[in-house]
Formats: structure tokens, C-alpha cells, sequence
């Protein structure tokens, strides 16, 4: 249950995603479907311990920002994020903390997927990049069905039981691992204009 109220941790799960990431040129060559575009990535660590994260969000903010500069983007060019959203108190609690350093009052809409499909640990990742492909293509952001009651502590943040609209055709997927690892990953839908 991904930033609710009642939310009290993770389920595993299983699941497979992958994807192919190679230069436009290669890609025309040989007639592929284009799913979307890689635009920049940031990773950092909080050297916490093996499940820790500092409750500042200080490391994902850090990531968000390498992310950003990575792409020539700034934080209004954002229009959906795909949150970690394991549903544990700690994680959620400083991952919506460093979304709203980085956007301030009024975040993208957000998405979180583990709810439906549980947390697939090494999976994840790629599993999020996907549907944040899927969903920029789509013009939606799906809503959380779990979501009951959003945790006012961490509000501002723009999560949602019912479908929201992207602002924009770029999606930032943020993922958190073992050893208090935080990548942010942006990416554009597909046939969109890079001088936008």
C-alpha cells in the first residue's frame, strides 16, 4: 500500500522486464519498435546498511538532481514519476521527501507499481522503466489501488486511487536497493520532439 496511511511494508513478488537501449540510427536500421528514449540517469548511496535509508531522502534527492543535470532537464519537464513505492513507513516516507525537495508545492502526478505486482527486488527496476514507457504512451498514470488514505504527512504529493494525466511525455523512475542505493532514470515516450 504505496504512501497510505495504513501502509506497514512490502510483499515480494515475481516478474521479468527487459529492454534494449541502442543508438536511434541502429534502431532505424533494422525497423525496431521504438518504445521511448533514454534521456539521463543518476546513482548515489547513503552507505546506510543492508535495508537502512537515511529519512532525510537526501540520496535520492541527489540522484534526482544527477538524473536532471544528466538529461539537460529541468524539474518542471517531469510529468509523471514512478515511485519506488515499496510501502514501507521509512522508504515511502523519505522518497516523498525527496520528491518535494526537488518539485517543490506541486510534484507530477505519481505512480507506483509494487502494489499490483509486488516488490520483484533485481526486476524492479526494469519492470518500472516499462510501465513508465507503457504509461507516457498510454497518456495516463495509473492509480494506486491500494491507496485508501494518502499519508497527509507526506503530502504534498500527487498520488492517487483514480488514473491522472502525465504532464508531460517524460517520466522519472526512481528505484532503491540493498545498501541504501537510489537510481533516478529519465525517459520520453516514443515519437516525441527532443527540442521540446
Amino acid at each position: 500500500r504505496p504512501f497510505d496511511r495504513g501502509r506497514t511494508g512490502t510483499i515480494l513478488g515475481e516478474g521479468a522486464a527487459s529492454v534494449v537501449l541502442e543508438k536511434e540510427s541502429d534502431a532505424r536500421a533494422r525497423q525496431a519498435r521504438v518504445c521511448g528514449e533514454f534521456l539521463g540517469s543518476g546513482c548515489t548511496t547513503e552507505a546506510t546498511g543492508i535495508v537502512s535509508v537515511r529519512p532525510d531522502g537526501d540520496g535520492l534527492r541527489r540522484a534526482i538532481e544527477l538524473a536532471l543535470t544528466d538529461a539537460n532537464l529541468q524539474p518542471d519537464r517531469v510529468g509523471l514519476v514512478v515511485a519506488h513505492g515499496n510501502g514501507t513507513l521509512a522508504s515511502d516516507a523519505s522518497e516523498a521527501i525527496a520528491i518535494r525537495r526537488v518539485f517543490g508545492a506541486n510534484p507530477p502526478p505519481v505512480a507506483a507499481f509494487k502494489w499490483a505486482v509486488g516488490h520483484t527486488l533485481a526486476a524492479s527496476g526494469a519492470l518500472d522503466v516499462v510501465l513508465a514507457l507503457t504509461a507516457l504512451e498510454q497518456g495516463v498514470v495509473p492509480g494506486i489501488a491500494t491507496l485508501e488514505c494518502p499519508d497527509p504527512e507526506l503530502a504534498p504529493l500527487s498520488v492517487s486511487l483514480e488514473p491522472q494525466r502525465p504532464r508531460s511525455d517524460i517520466a522519472l523512475v526512481l528505484n532503491r536497493g540493498f545498501g541504501g542505493m537510489n537510481v533516478a532514470l529519465l525517459v520520453r515516450a516514443p515519437g516525441a520532439d527532443p527540442t521540446r
